[in-house]
């Protein structure tokens, strides 16, 4: 049986971070493609690709686990210098909020 994003807890708005998380990571400038999988263990088309499934997200699929957590802890943790055009996307307070509860679940 799919375990579905949305069966664990998140509000409609953390959801919707999550989605702006997905969406800055696939968009953005914010991780070069010669590291990319290096830093996700997943390229960027599969990050796209589970942005593209939302909010249909099984995260049964290692891929998807994988795009998720990446996107929220790399855009928090990993130096890419663009913070002002991080804002443009998902606010560090959102990102700050939404990892304490992303660790805080049993996958």
């Amino acid at each position: 049986m799919m375990k579905s994003i949305t069966d664990f807890g998140f509000t409609i708005d953390e959801l919707n971070v999550i989605k702006k998380c997905l969406t800055a990571v696939v968009e953005g400038p914010f991780f070069d493609d010669w590291e990319f999988q290096t830093l996700f263990g997943v390229n960027r088309n599969q990050v796209a690709i589970t942005l593209s499934q939302w909010p249909n997200i099984d995260l049964e699929r290692e891929e998807s686990l994988l795009a998720i957590t990446g996107s929220i802890m790399n855009l928090i943790g990993y130096p890419h210098g663009r913070d002002a055009l991080l804002k443009k996307y998902v606010s560090s307070e959102e990102l700050r909020n939404l990892s304490k509860k992303w660790q805080e679940c049993n996958f």
